[in-house]
């Protein structure tokens, strides 16, 4: 009994030290978290991460949050910040994510506005499809 109450305290400490991660790591991890169905945590490590993040990276930190925070049906900020990440960075995947909240909330112009614009090559099947 007493070796693994020393086991126990033992864990505890190591769990603790896990290096905080920083920049693109942080919103890469963030991402894998909402994609866990864990989008509190993924919130929680972007804002401790914000201040890590270099000015040509702050589109992937806007759509990351955003991202979390509509998992989180908390639509607003969400909407907020997938709107600064387009602003950001057109041509970026987050663009197809904002038009499509942009649409459930009714506001079909500025939607179409995005659509039209630069999305990835990727998206545009997506993209046709929510224009239709």
């Amino acid at each position: 009994m007493k070796s693994i109450l020393w086991i126990l305290c033992l864990a505890a400490p190591v769990a603790a030290q896990e290096p905080q991660l920083t920049g693109v790591a942080a919103c890469n991890r963030a991402l894998e978290l909402v994609e866990k169905g864990r989008a509190t945590e993924a919130v929680t490590l972007l804002e401790g991460a914000r201040s890590s993040i270099g000015e040509s990276d702050l589109w992937l930190w806007w759509g990351n949050l955003g991202f979390a925070q509509r998992e989180l049906r908390k639509d607003l900020p969400a909407l907020e910040a997938l709107g600064k990440s387009v602003e950001l960075k057109p041509d970026g995947w987050f663009g197809y994510y904002y038009a499509q909240l942009l649409h459930e909330y009714g506001r079909w112009d500025e939607a179409m506005k995005v659509l039209d614009g630069p999305i990835p090559a990727s998206m545009a099947d997506r993209a046709e499809s929510l224009k239709a």
